[in-house]
């Protein structure tokens, strides 16, 4: 056995052992050159061998995957929140030849998984629109101003019976569970639904639900 088999490699001989062998000289040949033993110098060089992948070969390969995440993305939007997007019309849209239990486990990998739609109003474009009219013209307002100033913050919201294609989209909504997503997108506009507890009257056209915030005290 060499004189310096057991002794640790320095980084001179790390380096030039990584050189050769990246240049083709054999773990025998090397340990020559450096007076070490072989198995010292295959310990260090195997670290520099990429691993071959092991286990049964993979069905969906993450381009699949990627293409899966975005025709996914594509149903629930089409949908809006009328029905349920399950794996196996996603597996019937994309025409994938694997099963539907192994969809749903390429699509935990990505961390999407079926939750249920969170509930809150749901905003019109006007509504966005007067929301942002609003803080532009009020923004450079101080605290004080608002104290002063400002009885009460009042909002309101017309909620109308189900007597049109929207107002029937909204009665889906209710009725849908959820959708398959990542944890980032639970606000986004297909992922969410109206709130259940704000009732609709189905024996007038409209209902007009105001409430005001001021001085800690809320009135609906």
């Amino acid at each position: 056995m060499p004189s310096g088999g057991w002794k640790k490699l320095s980084d001179e001989e790390l380096r030039l052992a990584k050189k050769w062998f990246a240049d083709g000289v054999t773990s025998a040949v090397i340990a020559d050159r450096l007076d070490r033993d072989k198995s010292t110098i295959t310990r260090h060089c195997g670290k520099m061998v990429a691993r071959k992948p092991q286990g049964r070969k993979r069905a969906l390969s993450q381009q699949q995957i990627d293409f899966l995440e975005r025709r996914l993305h594509e149903l629930i939007v089409k949908a809006n929140g009328r029905y349920h997007v399950t794996a196996k019309m996603l597996k019937r849209s994309s025409r994938m030849k694997v099963s539907t239990r192994c969809i749903s486990e390429a699509l935990h990998e990505r961390n999407i998984y079926f939750s249920m739609s969170r509930e809150k109003p749901m905003l019109t474009e006007e509504d966005q629109k007067a929301r942002m009219e609003f803080a532009c013209k009020f923004k450079a307002k101080g605290k004080e101003w608002w104290k002063r100033n400002v009885h009460a913050f009042i909002d309101g919201k017309h909620f109308q019976v189900y007597l049109n294609g929207r107002e029937r989209l909204f009665a889906a909504q209710h009725a849908t569970y959820g959708a398959y997503r990542t944890p980032g997108k639970g606000l986004a506009g297909v992922h969410v639904k109206p709130k259940r507890s704000l009732k609709r009257n189905t024996g007038a056209r409209s209902v007009l639900a105001m409430a005001g915030i001021g001085r800690g005290r809320t009135l609906i």
